[in-house]
Parts: structure tokens; C-alpha cells; sequence
């Protein structure tokens, strides 16, 4: 039988782990908290900052796109209407109205103007003098249809007035010491605005009675 030997086993001495100096330490240590800073800043801040600018745009571009539609549409509508709709205006009626028009315009234009001037003026009796009907007749004279020829009207009786104070009736001027001429229902005016009237009017100025009746 061999002897026993006693054996004493002793803890290996421990191998020292490797350490870093300070400087790298420092490094790593500001590297981790950066990546972890721009970390938290893509998963927060940049989420939210995304979610504004789609709420910004949400409510600019939802509001603004339906009122252009809107506006397009209107246009559509309007600039094409229906030509079957009882409202829709008849282009005949109006370029009818505006070739009436433009005639009645251009007969105004070429009216003297003396008579536009006339047409344009609300003239009282007593400023309405015998020149101005005078004026006025001279230049409508190749517009006036006679109702009397000029041997009716010098028919007439004509008679000289002196001072009675009498007026005529037509260009209201004083009759003194001037011929007149009477009509049968016993009115009369000065000679000159008589004859006028009687030739375009063919009745009395006052009653209106016929001149041929």
C-alpha cells in the first residue's frame, strides 16, 4: 500500500483587469451621453415638431383646398350655364336692346346743339323768350311733319295790338304795338311764333281746338 501524501493546493494569484487611463474614459463617458441626448431628441422632439407642421398644414391647406374647389366650381357654373334654364338671360332681347340704344345715341349726337341744349334745360315761362323758340325751330325744322300748310295758316285773320298790355301765349313776350294772328276760338299769339306753331301743331296753342275743324 503506497502512502498517502498530503497535497495543500493555493489559490492562483488573479490576473489584474485591464483599466483605461483617464483621458479615454472621459471620452467614452461624453460619447455615450451625446448618443443618448440626440437619442431622446430624434424619439421626442423630432416626432413632435413633425406632428406640429402636419397640424399647421392640416389647417391651411384642408380650408384653402375646399374654397378654391368652391371658387372653381362657381366659375364652371357661371361662365357655362345651363342654356335650358328657365332663368337664363335671352341674348336675342338684349342685343336688341343695345342696338336700340346705340340708335337713340347716335340720333342725340347728332342733334344740334341748340336743341340738345334745349332738351337738356327746364326753361320757366318767363325766361322762355321769342329767340329761343325761334332757335329751336330753325333747328328741328327738317325733323317737323307739317299738320297745316302755310296758305291755311296765312288765312288767318291778323290784327295790330297796341299797348292792351296783352302777352302771347307762346313765347310769352309782350305784344305791344305788334301783329298778331287769331284763330277762330279767339286766342292769338305774335305773328311770327303763330305761324310756327300752327304749321307743325294744326291747333290752338291754348285749347287745342283744330285749326281745320
Amino acid at each position: 500500500m503506497l502512502p498517502l501524501h498530503e497535497v495543500t493546493l493555493s489559490p492562483a494569484p488573479a490576473t489584474p483587469a485591464p483599466t483605461l487611463d483617464t483621458p479615454s474614459a472621459t471620452i467614452i463617458e461624453n460619447f455615450t451621453t451625446v448618443s443618448l441626448f440626440n437619442l431622446l431628441f430624434t424619439l421626442f422632439f423630432r416626432s413632435s415638431y413633425t406632428r406640429l407642421l402636419d397640424s399647421i398644414l392640416n389647417l391651411l391647406f384642408i380650408p384653402l383646398g375646399f374654397y378654391f374647389l368652391t371658387l372653381t366650381c362657381l366659375r364652371l357654373i357661371l361662365l357655362h350655364p345651363n342654356p335650358n334654364h328657365p332663368n337664363r338671360p335671352n341674348t336675342n332681347l338684349i342685343n336688341a336692346h343695345l342696338a336700340q340704344r346705340q340708335q337713340l345715341l347716335s340720333m342725340l349726337s347728332s342733334s344740334s346743339s341748340s336743341a340738345r341744349r334745349f332738351a337738356r334745360t327746364v326753361v320757366r315761362d318767363e325766361e322762355f323768350t321769342g329767340d329761343d323758340m325761334g332757335d329751336l325751330e330753325e333747328n328741328l325744322s327738317d325733323q317737323i311733319v307739317e299738320k297745316c300748310d302755310e296758305s291755311t295758316v296765312l288765312a288767318l285773320s291778323v290784327k295790330r295790338l297796341g299797348v292792351e298790355g296783352e302777352s302771347c301765349v307762346i313765347c310769352t313776350e309782350e305784344l305791344i304795338d305788334k301783329d298778331v294772328l287769331e284763330i277762330k276760338c279767339g286766342h292769338f299769339a305774335c305773328y311770327e311764333c303763330q305761324l310756327k306753331w300752327l304749321k307743325e301743331k294744326g291747333k290752338c296753342s291754348v285749347c287745342m281746338v283744330e285749326l281745320l275743324e
